[in-house]
């Protein structure tokens, strides 16, 4: 096996010193298939600027996205963008950016394991997030991997977000004796899976007909060409929860707003019994459109977005 620092997905798609060639490092997963307006809102684009992608991330907390240590080295706090709701990210005019406070990454040093982090943003976004799955993931469980990196070798695509169903399998398989199924969750690359770009981004777990993401997308053993590993090794993130939830717990999610107080109807029903006033009862009717008014801008105030 090579030195990990070899075969690691962000040999070129480092943090601090995107690509110039940005088609070059930001293309679809493997094997995936496309995703679709709104399937998988909480999966992130890492970038240093519009069109300059690197990595792929999650959103699992209103504060937090969840991505690879090595997606972050080196790089100056603040400098790390988020792009949301992009499904081609490579021209950087899809989605929205939000700019990010700090990040702060596992004590990685290139084995197999730590390579986990969280970029805190700049402010709370009001939407819905990814929950960490917090029990180990056995091997042979069905998982679904989502990312923005490049397709092959030959690094055709262009930031395109992909999803691939795939089975994680039995570390042991591996042959090396660092590798297991607590610290890591690991793949057989015959199906496909991540290259450059994806690294960071989530592989999601359902439970209970809902997404949980259990695994950070990281590297891989004995590289036979640019995306072609002998086995993928991604980070489980139950292993990682006495190091994500401290982090999580220093900005809390806010507290949703509650409900507005019901407004008095400013034109009430007049009681006057239909007649008495020369069967005029306009009043009613008026009354009961100012209500369907009211609860029309209170869903307003309700509805949020980044």
């Amino acid at each position: 096996m090579k030195p990990l620092a070899a075969v690691l997905l962000t040999a070129a798609a480092g943090c601090t010193a995107p690509p110039t060639d940005v088609s070059s490092a930001s293309q679809p997963i493997l094997g995936g298939t496309l995703v679709t307006t709104g399937e998988f809102p909480t999966v992130v684009a890492l970038e240093s600027g519009p069109g300059q992608f690197f990595c792929t991330g999650t959103l699992v907390g209103a504060s937090w996205v969840l991505t690879a240590a090595h997606c972050v080295e080196g790089a100056p706090q603040g400098a790390i963008k988020i792009r949301f709701d992009g499904l081609d990210v490579s021209s950087g005019t899809e989605g929205m950016s939000v700019g990010t406070k700090r990040h702060v990454a596992q004590n990685f040093q290139g084995e197999w394991r730590d390579d986990i982090a969280l970029i805190e943003l700049t402010a709370p976004v009001m939407r819905p997030f990814t929950p960490l799955h917090r029990t180990s993931t056995l091997p042979g469980s069905a998982v679904k991997q989502v990312g923005y990196g490049v397709a092959g070798d030959d690094g055709e695509g262009g930031g395109i977000l992909r999803k691939l169903d795939e089975t994680n399998i039995d570390c042991a398989i591996t042959g090396e004796v660092d590798i297991n199924n607590t610290e890591v969750l690991c793949f057989d690359p015959a199906n496909g899976g991540g290259c450059y770009g994806d690294s960071g981004g989530p592989t999601f777990i359902e439970v209970g007909g809902k997404l949980e993401v259990t695994g950070v997308t990281s590297g891989g053993t004995d590289p036979m060409g640019r995306c072609s590993f002998s086995y993928g090794i991604w980070t489980h993130v139950a292993a990682q929860l006495a190091f994500l939830d401290p982090l999580m717990a220093e900005t809390p999610d806010p507290e949703p707003e509650p409900d507005p107080e019901p407004e008095p109807d400013p034109d009430p029903i007049d009681p006057t019994p239909p007649g008495d006033d020369g069967g005029c009862s306009t009043g009613g009717s008026t009354g009961g459109l100012v209500v369907v008014a009211l609860a029309l801008a209170a869903r307003r105030r309700r509805s949020r977005s980044i």
